[in-house]
């Protein structure tokens, strides 16, 4: 608040003085009073205190007031209050005689108004008297208070004072808050909110964040009030740190975020149940493992869905919950299909709200590959020493009725002339009544059973079938028969059924394969152990064992024949220092891969007689891990080598167009190592032309056999058909497109880089992703049909209108002219698609409603044909907004058509009053005699000056952009 010095009040001596009275009033108010409040006298004209002159004026005599204005051009720095007589301030200003703009006050008001003053200061006085005992209190209650609070200045918020409790809040020295600005301590992003209630202090709180020194930042709720501190205006600003109930909140916001994500994303079924077991609420997962809609879950309880756990009833779970807050094991499943799963579950009491979680998670895949890894294990086990069909048979069919479901298992093997197929084993039988299985099958009369056709093309068989049972009597069975094969030769017969085709698994298959697979390998021993010595003895075949160290323990007599050695030659010495040096890195892979997997496994090598000659061999072989000793069997195939040799050179024209080929070709054998490959293929995986004869195939890639990228190729040779298939090739870094082919005794691979291809469409992607985002990222509408007016591409502005027109969303294929337009707008949209089909590129301009806007708007539409082969397939559409631009337009216009008016007064009306002026002006220049009428000639000067002053004040009036002619851009454009 501005102040004005009365200290030094004079009353002016070039004119009389001003009435006793008042100068008496004045005098006390000088002597008593040192300031006034400004509105208590008159609004200043500027923000600088000046001392205050009382002029006083009783006449209104010419002489007078050029004394006035003259004293008052010499007083500048003054204010001047210009005192009057009564009720003539009016007449004084109209005659427009002073020149400056004081404040006027008559003699009568003048001393009304001192008396006024006089009398507020007096309360005033009084009331700051009684007001001063409470000064100390409230000093006392500001220092020692616990709330913090501040004192700043009111209008400059500059803090003028804190106490002990704002230090302690804010740990910050008093010498550095008072050269602060209260606002400087505000967070930017918060900076307007606090200026706000600084200037409002209402006691509004508001929560805005302090920056303080060494990176600390609170929150803070504030609220600001008005108060006088040493007789100046202050804010008094009282607030709370409330940075941990924020924390806290912010804590307690992603907490319950964290659980909505994983309440919703989980793969674990999440469950929300009350007291009742009644469920309250069920996520995504929960919805998936039960087979039913969330709301059938919620109109159902927790306990019919766990039926009974592996160890443990539902009423002991639920008992162990309700005593210990929490559950967790193993149970049984039931969902919504009837259908029967293990689960793992926890139940947790009162973790929501009061109400129970319960996790469910579906194990039964790993449940049941544990179970049939056990049993398998078992097995192996059960069948390790067995050299007879005896009982450790029947306990392996009964673990498999047990784990799969079925209720009859028998083991069926051919007879050594093959002709029946025998049933080895009395099984397990778990019918009301046996099943006649017992009796050997006729394989050529008994084409009718399954067993026989399982034998004879060695397909599994599974479905619906009706079995004889004693007493002439058929039932209908759910039968899964399974052939027992070793080197692809089926050996036997695995026959599962069950009359409860509702029970029966068909996850187990593997399982049952696996079986089968282990009694065929059995079969095979068991049968093979009969006439091992004959067969060893007498075989054509090179037969010998070794151990896991890889040395020779025993060798036929064919073999040491074929290499030209004695048995005792052979005893203790190394298989593979009998293989050709070549081969030796191949072989003792082959020996390490059997080893080390326990299976059998086929490889080709060759092997040096004693006298050099080179032998070409396939073996089989087959690790017996019990006995620690490798079985092998070996076939002299050197005969079979020229002649594919001899092939392969006939076929050096045939290589020559696979050479010249772009695409990477391979020809391996069933072993997949590699036979042949072109020059392409050695290209594209840079491969020596030599050292890659013989190599695996997954050793050109650099990865193990069971990598992913190589299983792919198994593909076809465990299901003998074409493959095709596209992979990243990691060793290579390159998209290849991959095709296999089975051949009689291998497969021909064909590799293609399509890496290009690839980087060709990720660049189509990218440019369609940056093209929606470039026509969806605009104001402008954007949108085009095709020859027969159906839209196919637009952007979302262009929906959002056309959704709001026609009240659905446009979609594309759809019509571009809908029958919700009225008449006339059909017809013109017509015509201008017309005219763009034609041929025709143009634009036009339309005026209309925008509900989008919620305004008037003129657009400007192009239209341009879309070309294909020179045929127009269609046209594009583009509307661009030009309602400012025609606005700007057209007062442009107006204002152009405002300057030609005022340029035509200018030049013509003007010049009238100012020629006679003009003309007056010279005469009496030129009258040295005083001949002229001089008071006509200056009444003939006034007239046309005063016409000249009225055209003047029209020119500026028609040139002021707030003239009544004067219209805006808004009331001059007009939209249909």
């Amino acid at each position: 608040m501005l102040l004005y010095s009365f200290k030094n009040f004079t009353a002016t001596k070039t004119v009389p003085d001003i009435p006793k009275s008042i100068t008496e009033s004045f005098q006390r108010l000088c002597t008593e009073y040192k300031y006034l409040p400004v509105e208590e006298i008159a609004q200043p004209l500027d923000f600088q205190p000046r001392p205050i002159v009382f002029y006083y004026l009783p006449s209104f005599a010419s002489p007078e007031i050029q004394l006035y204005n003259d004293y008052r051009q010499q007083s500048s720095p003054l204010y001047i209050v210009l005192i009057i007589p009564k009720d003539n301030k009016n007449e004084l200003k109209s005659q427009n005689e002073i020149k400056y703009e004081d404040y006027l006050l008559d003699s009568q008001l003048s001393e009304d108004w001192i008396e006024r003053v006089l009398s507020s200061l007096e309360v005033k006085k009084e009331s700051k008297q009684k007001l001063s005992k409470y000064i100390d209190l409230y000093n006392n209650l500001f220092t020692s208070s616990a709330i913090p609070m501040i004192v700043t200045c009111a209008y400059t918020n500059r803090i003028v004072m804190v106490n002990q409790a704002t230090k302690d809040t804010i740990s910050a020295k008093e010498e550095w808050l008072t050269q602060m600005n209260i606002t400087e301590l505000c967070h930017p992003d918060d900076m307007e909110r606090m200026e706000r209630n600084m200037a409002s202090r209402t006691g509004e709180r508001t929560v805005v964040r302090w920056c303080l020194p060494e990176n600390n930042t609170l929150y803070i709720e504030f609220s600001a009030y008005n108060i006088i501190v040493n007789e100046y205006p202050a804010s008094l600003v009282i607030f709370t740190d409330i940075t941990q109930l924020i924390e806290s909140r912010e804590r307690e916001r992603s907490s319950l975020s964290q659980f909505e994500t994983i309440f919703d994303k989980t793969q674990e079924a999440i469950l929300v149940f009350d007291d009742d077991g009644q469920i309250i609420d069920a996520n995504r997962s929960a919805v998936k493992l039960f087979r039913a809609y969330n709301n059938q879950l919620k109109v159902s309880k927790i306990q019919p869905l766990m039926t009974d756990g592996l160890k443990k009833s539902f009423g002991q779970i639920w008992q162990t919950f309700l005593e210990h807050n929490q559950a967790k094991g193993i149970t049984k499943i039931r969902d919504f299909e009837n259908n029967q799963l293990i689960a793992s579950y926890q139940l947790h009491k009162k973790l929501i709200g009061g109400y129970h979680l319960a996790t469910i998670l579906d194990i039964t895949d790993n449940y049941q590959k544990n179970q049939e890894t056990l049993c398998l294990n078992e097995i192996y086990r059960l069948l390790g020493q067995t050299q007879t069909f005896n009982e450790p048979f029947e306990m392996v069919l009964k673990r498999v009725c047990e784990l799969a479901g079925y209720q009859t298992a028998s083991l069926w093997v051919v007879d050594g002339a093959g002709k029946y197929l025998k049933n080895v084993s009395l099984g397990t039988h778990n019918f009301p009544e046996s099943l006649s299985l017992a009796s050997p099958i006729r394989l050529e009369h008994s084409a009718d059973d399954w067993e026989v056709q399982v034998f004879r093309h060695g397909q599994a068989m599974r479905g619906k079938q009706m079995r004889e049972i004693n007493g002439g009597k058929a039932i209908e069975c759910n039968s899964f028969i399974l052939p027992l094969k070793s080197k692809h030769k089926v050996v036997g017969i695995l026959s599962l059924c069950t009359q409860d085709v509702t029970l029966i698994n068909k996850k187990h298959t593997s399982f049952c394969k696996s079986v089968a697979d282990i009694l065929g390998l059995k079969i095979v021993k068991l049968s093979a152990l009969k006439d091992w010595d004959n067969v060893f003895n007498h075989s054509n075949n090179y037969i010998c064992t070794i151990g896991l160290d890889g040395s020779f323990i025993k060798v036929n007599p064919r073999f040491c024949k074929e290499l030209g050695f004695v048995k005792e030659e052979f005893y203790g010495k190394p298989f593979l220092q009998v293989v050709h040096p070549e081969d030796l890195g191949a072989a003792r892979f082959d020996l390490d891969l059997m080893f080390s997997n326990n299976a059998s496994s086929t490889f080709t090598n060759r092997c040096v007689a004693k006298d050099g000659t080179i032998h070409w061999i396939e073996w089989s072989a087959t690790y017996e891990s019990n006995t620690e000793i490798a079985y092998l069997i070996g076939k002299d195939i050197t005969q079979e080598q020229s002649a594919k040799r001899q092939y392969l050179l006939e076929a050096e024209n045939s290589g020559r167009i696979l050479s010249s080929i772009t695409d990477g070709y391979f020809m391996v054998n069933d072993q997949w190592r590699i036979q042949y490959a072109n020059q392409a293929a050695e290209q594209l995986f840079d491969l020596d032309s030599q050292s890659h004869m013989g190599m695996y195939l997954w050793e050109v890639f650099n990865i193990h056999p069971y990598h992913p990228f190589f299983m792919q190729h198994v593909v076809a040779q465990d299901e003998s058909r074409e493959h095709s298939f596209i992979d990243f090739e990691e060793h290579s870094k390159k998209w290849l497109s991959v095709s296999c082919n089975p051949l009689n005794d291998g497969m021909a691979i064909s590799y293609r880089d399509i890496s290009t291809l690839k980087e060709q469409e990720n660049k189509i992607e990218q440019m369609k992703s940056n093209l929606e985002l470039l026509i969806n990222n605009t104001d402008n509408y954007i949108w085009s049909i095709d020859s027969e007016k159906k839209l196919v591409t637009f952007n979302s502005i262009f929906a959002q209108r056309l959704a709001q027109k026609i009240g659905e969303q446009p979609q594309v294929g759809s019509e571009a002219l809908n029958e919700k337009w009225s008449k006339e707008e059909l017809t013109y949209w017509n015509s201008l698609y017309d005219r763009a089909l034609a041929g025709e590129s143009f634009f036009e301009e339309v005026s209309g409603f925008n509900p989008v806007k919620g305004e008037y708007e003129i657009s400007e539409i192009n239209l341009y044909p879309i070309y294909r082969d020179d045929e127009i397939i269609g046209v594009s559409c583009f509307s661009k907004d030009i309602t400012e631009k025609e606005k700007y337009v057209r007062a442009i216009e107006e204002q152009n058509l405002k300057l030609r008016e005022i340029t035509w007064i200018q030049s013509h009306v003007v010049r009238a009053p100012l020629s006679r002026i003009l003309g007056a002006v010279d005469l009496l220049m030129h009258d040295s005699q005083g001949n002229l009428p001089s008071a006509e000639l200056l009444s003939c000067v006034d007239v046309s000056a005063r016409e000249m002053d009225e055209i003047i004040h029209e020119i500026v009036r028609k040139a002021s952009p707030y003239s009544p002619d004067s219209k805006s851009p808004a009331d001059n454009l007009m939209v249909s």
